[in-house]
């Protein structure tokens, strides 16, 4: 990776010489293709604030299901309205709107 660093935006020093010095920690990037090789995923992190979608359906024996969604938003403002949820794995919830066609 190059050594990249960005001055600094905040520093203590009353200096003008020291507030545009190079800050001590390098500039950090990775691609998303060739993962990050942290314990969680950095962009997850970046998006917020993450918004809980709570999404209600119903089984094919009618039971209820509420589950809360971080990774949902709205993409239109007028009829017909659009929203999207996205989530690791198979949840009932989509197993649900699978069998029964709606969502709430």
């Amino acid at each position: 990776m190059p050594d990249v660093s960005p001055p600094c935006l905040f520093s203590t020093s009353r200096s003008s010489q020291e507030l545009h010095r190079p800050c001590p920690t390098p500039f950090i990037s990775y691609d998303p293709d060739q993962g990050h090789g942290l314990k969680h995923d950095p962009f997850k992190a970046i998006i917020a604030p993450r918004v809980i979608g709570w999404i209600s359906s119903l089984d094919a024996q009618g039971r209820v299901n509420l589950a809360p969604y971080s990774f949902f938003g709205a993409f239109a403002s007028s009829f017909p309205y659009v929203i999207g949820f996205s989530s690791e794995g198979r949840k009932d919830s989509i197993a649900n709107i699978e069998a029964t066609g709606e969502f709430v």
